[in-house]
C-alpha cells in the first residue's frame, strides 16, 4: 500500500467507499486518497464517475504545479482511487459515504441495498445536511452503525 501523503497513521478505515459524485463526493474522495486511503467512488451516472476521474486528474496536475504534492505523490493518489456505478463495489469497503442528492427515497435506497451487500461491521455514513440522520438510520437493518458526517463544500 502506497504511503500516505500525512504523517497521520492509518485508521482501520483503511478502504472508503463515496457512494455519489457530485462535487462534494469527488472532494471527499480526493481528501481519503490523499489520505492514504483506497477509494470506490460509486456513482448512479458512468459520465460523472468519468467526470470524477477527470477532475481528479486536474486537481492533482495543479497540486504539482504548485509544489503541494510530486509527480510520485499523484500517481499514487490516483492509483488510489477506483470508479464505477456498481453499488456492489462497496462490498470491500470499510466505510461508505453516501453523499447522495438530498431525498429520503435515494439515500433510503441506497441504504438498504448497502445493507446487503456491505460487512455488517463497515460503517454507513451519510453525508447530509439536510435531511434527519435519525430516519434515514431507521430504515437500515443496522441503524447502530449508521452516522452522519458533515463536509464543507471541499
Amino acid at each position: 500500500m502506497a504511503t500516505p501523503l500525512s504523517d497521520t497513521p492509518l485508521s482501520p478505515l483503511r478502504t472508503v467507499a463515496v457512494v455519489g459524485l457530485g462535487t462534494m463526493g469527488t472532494g471527499i474522495a480526493e481528501v481519503l486518497a490523499a489520505a492514504g486511503r483506497d477509494v470506490i467512488g460509486i456513482d448512479v451516472s458512468e459520465t460523472q464517475a468519468a467526470r470524477c476521474v477527470a477532475a481528479l486528474e486536474a486537481s492533482t496536475a495543479r497540486a504539482v504545479e504548485r509544489g503541494r504534492l510530486t509527480g510520485q505523490q499523484r500517481a499514487e493518489l490516483l492509483a488510489r482511487v477506483t470508479t464505477g456505478t456498481d453499488l456492489a463495489a462497496a462490498a470491500a469497503a470499510d466505510l461508505v459515504i453516501e453523499v447522495a442528492p438530498e431525498s429520503y427515497e435515494i439515500k433510503q435506497q441506497i441504504f438498504r441495498e448497502l445493507d446487503g451487500i456491505v460487512r455488517p461491521e463497515t460503517v454507513l455514513a451519510t453525508g447530509t445536511n439536510a435531511l434527519s440522520v435519525t430516519r434515514l438510520a431507521a430504515d437500515s437493518a443496522h441503524p447502530e452503525r449508521v452516522l452522519g458526517m458533515h463536509f464543507f463544500n471541499p
